[in-house]
This record gives C-alpha cells, sequence and structure tokens, in this order.
C-alpha cells in the first residue's frame, strides 16, 4: 500500500508536489489555516485543504497531524 502511495505521489508533477508538501509543513504548525473545511459524515473528524487542484485530507488526533490523502480534482 504505501509503494502504491508513493508511486502515485512521485507521479504529479513536481512543482505541486512542492506546494503540497509546503502546505502540509504549514499545518504541522498551524492545523487548521484559513480555508480549511471540516468534512462531514462517516469522516467528522477529518479536515480538507485545498492546494491548487489538490485537495489534502487530514486528521489531527492528540496533537499528531496525519495526512490521509491527497486527491487531485
Amino acid at each position: 500500500m504505501l509503494e502504491s502511495a508513493l508511486r502515485e505521489l512521485l507521479a504529479i508533477p513536481f512543482h505541486e508536489r512542492r506546494m503540497i508538501a509546503a502546505q502540509v509543513d504549514r499545518l504541522a504548525m498551524d492545523a487548521l489555516p484559513r480555508g480549511v473545511q471540516a468534512i462531514e459524515g462517516r469522516f467528522r473528524d477529518h479536515l480538507r485543504l485545498r492546494v491548487g487542484r489538490f485537495r489534502v485530507i487530514y486528521r489531527v488526533l492528540e496533537g499528531e497531524l496525519t495526512v490521509v490523502a491527497v486527491l487531485a480534482d
């Protein structure tokens, strides 16, 4: 599973990967930046943030930030 996730991340163009990585680094300092939205329903403990044409899905549990998915629109 991690290998396929890595392959998919590496398939994203470098400049977009760099943008996503920078935003994830910022989330480590501020887990609720401007533009973040809560996900409703079953995954209501997850948050989403748009980064260019991608959405970063993550959650913060006991002070630990976990990126769950990076989805293209």
